[in-house]
């Protein structure tokens, strides 16, 4: 029981420290985007690849701990749950908590998608700024096209890694 106790406390903290880190990327990168885009005449508009690749970085903070969740999840569930319910008498019907949240239609992942279509969108636009005119400080078209290569690949890496987190969804 005290080890389900302190795995818990961990879980909530890592929860919370994920939550900030959430939004801090939605003030840092969405304001970043704002103060490019109320500037524009005064900034190059490619300079929103920075916002792009922030975005990124961030996701790659908030995965971190994503993966940490559901790691103790899978962890309780799979080691811990399993003992409770045979040295308590649980009855075998209800499922303990981890046991349940793998069962078919308990699960939303609208955080995930919320979170991903704004680095999808921060992504697009840091993209399209790159080809945007602009008379200040004009960028070469190789620079142009190696930085959008660079922020494409590090996205699908990024993407490709967070997917990695739902292997933790299945059961044994």
């Amino acid at each position: 029981w005290d080890i389900l106790v302190e795995l818990r406390k961990e879980l909530v903290e890592s929860q919370r420290i994920r939550t900030q880190i959430i939004s801090l990327k939605i003030t840092v990168v969405g304001g970043g985007v704002g103060l490019v885009a109320a500037n524009i005449e005064r900034v190059p508009p490619y300079v929103l690849i920075v916002a792009s690749f922030s975005a990124l970085f961030f996701d790659l903070l908030i995965n971190s701990y994503s993966f940490s969740i559901k790691r103790i999840g899978y962890y309780i569930r799979c080691n811990i749950e399993p003992i409770l319910k045979e040295t308590s008498n649980w009855p075998s019907q209800i499922p303990l908590w981890e046991e349940f949240m793998v069962t078919a239609g308990v699960k939303q992942r609208l955080s995930y998608w919320g979170n991903s279509g704004m680095t999808l969108l921060v992504v697009a636009v840091g993209i399209a700024s790159l080809y945007m005119p602009s008379k200040m400080s004009p960028i070469a078209d190789e620079w142009r096209l190696l930085l959008g290569i660079v922020l494409i690949v590090f996205f699908i890496i990024v993407y490709w890694r967070i997917q990695a987190q739902f292997r933790f969804d299945k059961t044994k």
